[in-house]
């Protein structure tokens, strides 16, 4: 990650530990509704790690999230190429 105190980025962390918790959903529960473990999700959860595409989809998915908005959080580098 090139810079892990982007505001866009910290945008992705908070944008899945809030979804999360709406939906009552411990890291665990959340990890397992996507095919990954808690500490991948605590990870994300943290900027320690980027969401590949796949995971990135279906994190949309499961929290209710354009995957477009979520994208452009996760990976801010995106906007340069024209993704809205």
């Amino acid at each position: 990650m090139k810079n892990k105190n982007s505001s866009t980025t910290k945008e992705f962390q908070q944008t899945v530990k809030q979804r999360r918790a709406a939906f009552g959903f411990t890291q665990r529960v959340l990890a397992k509704k996507l095919g990954c473990k808690a500490s991948h999700v605590a990870y994300l959860e943290n900027g320690r790690r980027r969401p590949s595409l796949g995971l990135l989809l279906r994190l949309a998915k499961v929290l209710g999230v354009r995957p477009a908005t979520l994208a452009l959080r996760a990976i801010p580098e995106l906007a340069g190429f024209g993704v809205k």
